[in-house]
Order: C-alpha cells, then sequence, then structure tokens
C-alpha cells in the first residue's frame, strides 16, 4: 500500500469504534425519499448519451441496483443526508452504471447508510459491523420493490403474524435468485422449519 493512501485512509478514519458511535436511524423504504431511483423519480438513472436514444419507462423487467460504497467521512455509517456529497457519488453511479439498463428495465436502487470506505481497509471488526448495518434494510427495500399494488396486504400481514413458533415465513420462488424472482404476495408465501428455510435459501427449481 503507497504511502499517499495510506495517509488518505488515515484523513476517512474514524475516530471511535463502532460500538461507541452514534448510528443513522433506519431507513423506513416505504418512503420514497429514501430510494435513489424508482421508476417515478426523475434522476440520473434515466441517463443516455445522447438525443439519439430515447427514455424508456414502464419497461416489461424490474432492476434492482446497490450502488457501490461513495461515502468517505469520518462516521462509520452514513447518514443518507441528500444534501452532502456521498449522495452526489450516489447520482454519479446511478448515471454511470444503473442507467445501462434504462432501455429494458425499471430501476429501482435504495440509498442506504453506507459503510465509509474505510471499512473495506478495518483491521478488527468495526468495518465489518459497518457493513452489516449498510445492508442490513436491503431485504426490506426487496420486498417492498416485489410487491404489487395489486397484492393483499392484509393477507401477507395475517400469514406473518400467524407463523407458528420456530417457523419461518419463506418466498416460494425466492425475491432474488439468478433465474427468476417472485412476487411478495400471499400466495407465494409457506411455512418452513428454521433449519429448512436456511437449507432452501434462495434457491428455485425450474
Amino acid at each position: 500500500m503507497s504511502n499517499d493512501f495510506s495517509e488518505f485512509l488515515k484523513l476517512i478514519q474514524p475516530k471511535l469504534s463502532f460500538e461507541e458511535s452514534i448510528h443513522p436511524s433506519e431507513p423506513d423504504y416505504s418512503d420514497k425519499y429514501n430510494w435513489a431511483a424508482t421508476p417515478d423519480i426523475e434522476g440520473q438513472q434515466f441517463y443516455v448519451p445522447d438525443s439519439e436514444y430515447k427514455i424508456k419507462k414502464n419497461n416489461d423487467v424490474d432492476v434492482f441496483y446497490i450502488h457501490p460504497t461513495g461515502f468517505y467521512e469520518t462516521s462509520w455509517n452514513s447518514d443518507m443526508d441528500k444534501t452532502k456529497s456521498a449522495y452526489e457519488r450516489t447520482e454519479i453511479m446511478l448515471g454511470n452504471q444503473a442507467s445501462a439498463f434504462n432501455g429494458s428495465c425499471n430501476i429501482y436502487a435504495p440509498e442506504y447508510r453506507q459503510a465509509t470506505y474505510f471499512s473495506f481497509f478495518d483491521k478488527e471488526d468495526n468495518g465489518k459491523k459497518a457493513l452489516d448495518l449498510a445492508y442490513v434494510r436491503m431485504r426490506q427495500a426487496n420486498k417492498i420493490k416485489a410487491t404489487p399494488k395489486w397484492a393483499n396486504l392484509e393477507k401477507i400481514k395475517e400469514i406473518y403474524l400467524n407463523c407458528p413458533s420456530g417457523y419461518h415465513v419463506d418466498h416460494i420462488i425466492p425475491l432474488n435468485n439468478p433465474v427468476v424472482c417472485g412476487l411478495h404476495v400471499e400466495y407465494n408465501l409457506q411455512y418452513l422449519t428454521a433449519k429448512e428455510n436456511m437449507k432452501k435459501s434462495n434457491k428455485f427449481d425450474v
């Protein structure tokens, strides 16, 4: 590691341990403000190289995009303030990366409590804890993206409330699978024991 890069890491190294730090509150992904991109948000995900390319919305396919960290401050995690430079970098990544899908997909990108770049070089467990905090709410964001307007929310809530002790609510067709992605709807839910659910993970035999 070069001396210049080592000096850079010192500039963004948090002064307190993860446990001693005050952490940003959990984002609520039912609030559109906490998304960096959705089909309804006008943003850099709709960037096109020039006028020859047309912006296409209401595509048949959705893509769930999680941008890399662009947080270079001395807190372990970003507070998701959209007036700060970290969010400017989020917009740059939407334009440079996610926009490649805008001709064929509806882009959904949650903003999240990004871990500081220093986390990847931390030699203790502070960086790992910061990364865990950063991604812990991604499942909620993915569920919201996978919930169509016609889903029976009351029935879904009832299924979760009636889950037997020792069982998990599982998506029969996983929300995130390399081949097929299911919906968060009542008829895609089932009860599995904790062991069965962990074994199944996001697998699905087509």
